[in-house]
């Protein structure tokens, strides 16, 4: 358990360095990995936003630092909240902010941060689709965690919107996302992203386009 006023301190830690947002959830089984596992059956969610500017030119040298900077950002402010919790008495472990064992973008959904895009990405009121997302996952249990998200109709928005969908240059982000068995739907055709991504700055147009990032 965790009082409120602690928590309030946790949450100003975050923000003060850098974070955007700082959110709560309970880790269902289908946002781990197949073949990982969680350490903890909560999580901490917090982001951080990416400079537009900078975004503007992607791809570019110049976005992808950029990019870089973010992770850079979200490691520095989980391992301080890390240490912070550890020293107070909680279980705490630091999320990987390139890579991971769990879907970042479905956690801040769930967190009620924003809702997925049809690229796959997390749109926030604050942020738009430029934020980086990581988690430090904690053992308390009274987290206030929320029980809907007030950012869905962000998915109405894109379906009318598709603006990521034409502006992929190799056009990897699906006309609509594809419905899988588990339930869950698949936004992009991860191979062909990925070898763009690679061969050209990390990419990140789809970031760029899209409205709410404007």
């Amino acid at each position: 358990q965790i009082s409120g006023q602690v928590l309030k301190e946790i949450e100003n830690l975050a923000l003060a360095k850098g974070a955007t947002a700082v959110k709560y959830v309970k880790l269902p089984g289908d946002s781990i990995f197949e073949g990982d596992g969680a350490p903890e059956p909560y999580a901490i969610v917090f982001t951080v936003k990416m400079d537009k500017d900078k975004m503007d030119t992607a791809p570019s040298f110049d976005a992808f630092r950029e990019v870089a900077r973010g992770y850079m950002r979200m490691a520095i402010i989980a391992n301080l909240v890390t240490r912070r919790l550890r020293k107070l008495g909680y279980a705490a472990y630091p999320g990987t902010a390139l890579g991971g064992l769990t879907d970042y973008s479905r956690l801040g959904e769930l967190a009620g941060i924003g809702a997925i895009g049809y690229h796959g990405l997390l749109i926030s009121p604050e942020d738009g689709a430029l934020l980086r997302i990581n988690t430090i996952y904690t053992n308390i249990e009274n987290l206030p965690i929320p029980a809907e998200n007030p950012h869905a109709w962000v998915r109405d928005f894109c379906a009318r919107c598709r603006k990521c969908v034409r502006s992929c240059p190799v056009n990897a982000i699906y006309e609509q996302p594809q419905p899988q068995p588990n339930g869950r739907v698949k936004c992009i055709d991860a191979g062909t992203c990925l070898d763009y991504f690679a061969a050209n700055f990390g990419c990140g147009i789809c970031i760029d386009v899209c409205p709410f990032s404007q």
